[in-house]
C-alpha cells in the first residue's frame, strides 16, 4: 500500500518539510526562492518513515552522494527515534539504509551488472516469492541494475563479493570482475528516490516504476540461508568481532552509545548524535 507524508507524520509536520519543484535534470542546488515557494512533499522523508516502521536503520545522505558528510559509524550500533527522523531528515537530500543488525537483519544484494539483476531477479520470481527491489539504469542503452532488498532469518548475514560464471554466481577470487556485492551488515545501502549525481539518474522502486512512493510491498521479505545459499553459493552468517571479555563488540557499543545519549542533556542530543 502507497502512503503520503501525512500517513506517516500525522499531517502536522507536512508543512514543514518541503523540496524544491523537480530538478532531476541537474544537480544544482536550489534557490532561496525554490526553498520558499515549492511547497513540495518530500518523497525522501515518506519512503525513510515507510522503512523506519519496518525496523530499518535510515539515514540521510547529501543530495547526489552515496556516502554521508558526517560521522555515522555511531549509527551501525543504534538507532534514531521515530521524531528525530523527521526532524534530521533534510528534505534534500539521499536516502541510505544501514545493514545488519540495528535493521533488524537487513541486506542488500547489490547488482552491479544488468545481467546479475536480471539473473538476481529471475531466482525470486521463479520461486514466487516476494521482492523488495530497487532499479536504476547504467550505461548508455539504459539497462537496468539496482538493489534487492530482504531480511534473513538465520540472522545477519556477511558482506561478500560474487562473480557471474556460467552456471550462476561463484564468490569472487580476484580473478573475474565483481557482478554482486552482498551488502550484509554495517554497510549503506543507498535508497529511492535518492539521486545518482555520478549517472544523471534517480533510484526507483522496481515494483512501482517510482521513487516517490513507497514500496508496493506491505513488509519487507524475510529468507532462509539455505534459500539465500541456492543463488548465493557459500554465504555464511555475520560472525562478529568480540571484545576481552566474550561480549559482542556491537552490543557494548550499542549500550555505551544508548547511555551517552539518553543522558545527554536536553538540546545538546543532536550534537551528541553527531
Amino acid at each position: 500500500m502507497h502512503t503520503t507524508l501525512a500517513d506517516h507524520a500525522g499531517g502536522a509536520s507536512a508543512s514543514t518539510h518541503i523540496i524544491p519543484r523537480a530538478t532531476r535534470e541537474t544537480t544544482d542546488r536550489p534557490s532561496l526562492d525554490d526553498w520558499q515557494q515549492a511547497p513540495f512533499l518530500a518523497g525522501k522523508l515518506i519512503n525513510a518513515l515507510w522503512l523506519y516502521d519496518r525496523g530499518v536503520n535510515v539515514i540521510p545522505l547529501p543530495y547526489g552522494e552515496k556516502k554521508p558528510d558526517y560521522r555515522w559509524r555511531r549509527l551501525m550500533t543504534t538507532r534514531l527515534p521515530r521524531a528525530g527522523v523527521i526532524e534530521l531528515f533534510p528534505p534534500y537530500s539521499n536516502l541510505a539504509a544501514i545493514t545488519g543488525r540495528t535493521s533488524g537483519g537487513l541486506f542488500s544484494i547489490d547488482c552491479d551488472s544488468p545481467l546479475a539483476y536480471k539473473l538476481t531477479l529471475q531466482f525470486f520470481l521463479d520461486r514466487n516469492l516476494p521482492i523488495l527491489a530497487t532499479v536504476s539504469t547504467r550505461g548508455a542503452d539504459g539497462a537496468p541494475t539496482g538493489h534487492i532488498l530482504g531480511r534473513c532469518a538465520d540472522s545477519v548475514i556477511e558482506n561478500a563479493d560474487y562473480s557471474l560464471v556460467a552456471d550462476g554466481f561463484t564468490r569472487a577470487d580476484g580473478d573475474q570482475p565483481i557482478a554482486v556485492n552482498i551488502l550484509g551488515h554495517d554497510k549503506l545501502a543507498v535508497l529511492p528516490p535518492s539521486y545518482n549525481a555520478q549517472r544523471g539518474r534517480e533510484y526507483r522502486w522496481r515494483e512501482t516504476g517510482a521513487g516517490d512512493l513507497t514500496p508496493a510491498v506491505d513488509d519487507i521479505p524475510v529468507y532462509s540461508l539455505d534459500l539465500l545459499r541456492e543463488l548465493l553459493p557459500a554465504l555464511a552468517l555475520f560472525r562478529p568481532t568480540r571484545t576481552s571479555s566474550g561480549r559482542d563488540y556491537g552490543l557494548t557499543a550499542l549500550e555505551a552509545e544508548c547511555a551517552r545519549v539518553a543522558t545527554a542533556e536536553i538540546g545538546a542530543r543532536n550534537n551528541t548524535l553527531n
